[in-house]
């Protein structure tokens, strides 16, 4: 038993700094984050004709994917999915309704796009 736990201490020792190393990295991540003036990004569907340039940040939805959301008066999802721009909102949208919508969102053929 001595020795087991002599081959296990190095193991947790080594297991705890490399924790220890991503908590701080992450938390200096977002404090820089947190500095960085409003966010502009360009977000398109692979023409100019179908795209959004201006304020916004990512967010994770409740089933892990990462959309962005424009920073507006009337927030708006914005995501790329296979190619296409696909922009939603609402007068006075609810972030975490935002991104269960975008959890929703299912292909559509071309053909049945109006």
């Amino acid at each position: 038993m001595p020795i087991a736990a002599l081959a296990l201490a190095p193991a947790l020792v080594l297991g705890g700094v490399a924790v220890a190393g991503t908590v701080k990295h992450r938390r200096t991540e977002a404090a820089e984050a947190r500095q960085v003036p409003p966010p502009a990004c360009s977000v398109h569907g692979g023409t100019r004709f179908s795209a959004w340039h201006g304020p916004c940040r990512a967010a994770r939805t409740p089933q892990g994917r990462v959309v962005a959301l424009a920073e507006t008066p009337d927030r708006s999802l914005l995501s790329v999915r296979d190619g296409t721009l696909i922009v939603a909102g609402s007068w006075e949208p609810q972030e975490a309704d935002l991104l269960a919508y975008a959890d929703a969102l299912r292909p559509v053929d071309a053909g049945d796009v109006d």
